[in-house]
């Protein structure tokens, strides 16, 4: 068996077995409990591979410290939608254990959560969005192009992320003190 067929057995195992944690789980799951739970996902040593989600100004960094294997699984769940992804704050990471990207500003925590849990479609990946950021994403870009967006209502979880939603006013206080103020405020 070639390594190329190795590394692809390898990727679908890590993947059936992400798939399986966030179905048991039956709500959100940290990158950290996959990187946990999951074998042959993580990586402590080097190469390394890292996810990141394209946006509107360029690649969100996602998550790194991966095999190679593990970042195709990751990459393969997310966007073959066998999972649903939620764009969150910091806070469940530092609850989850220790945080490796708290302080780099490019980084944006998401959570894996079953499919019948997003409540948003776009052509490769499902999503479940506050409804803030729902409302700004069906509103469409500046330009006045209609988004390739379909809303879905979602299944009912056991547990949910949705305080910890970028967009959730719920969440607005732990945005104030997971972050550094900017350099000129008044507080430096």
């Amino acid at each position: 068996m070639n390594a190329s067929i190795q590394r692809e057995a390898l990727s679908n195992r890590i993947a059936d077995a992400i798939i399986e944690l966030v179905k048991n789980a039956d709500g959100p799951v940290t990158l950290l409990q996959v990187q946990r739970e999951v074998r042959g996902f993580g990586t402590n040593t080097l190469p390394a591979w890292y996810f990141a989600i394209p946006g509107a100004v360029g690649d969100v960094f996602v998550w790194g410290g991966m095999t190679e294997a593990g970042e195709s699984a990751l990459r393969k769940i997310i966007y073959g939608k066998k999972v649903a992804v939620q764009f969150v704050t910091p806070l469940p990471y530092l609850l989850d254990g220790p945080t490796p990207y708290l302080d780099r500003d490019d980084w944006q925590p998401i959570m894996l959560l079953p499919p019948h849990a997003a409540n948003m479609s776009k052509p490769d990946l499902l999503v479940r969005l506050s409804p803030r950021c729902l409302e700004d994403a069906l509103a469409g870009p500046p330009s006045g192009k209609k988004a390739d967006v379909r809303v879905l209502t979602p299944g009912p979880m056991r547990f949910s992320a949705d305080y910890f939603s970028v967009g959730d006013p719920r969440n607005h206080f732990f945005a104030l003190v997971t972050r550094e103020p900017p350099a000129n405020s008044p507080s430096n």
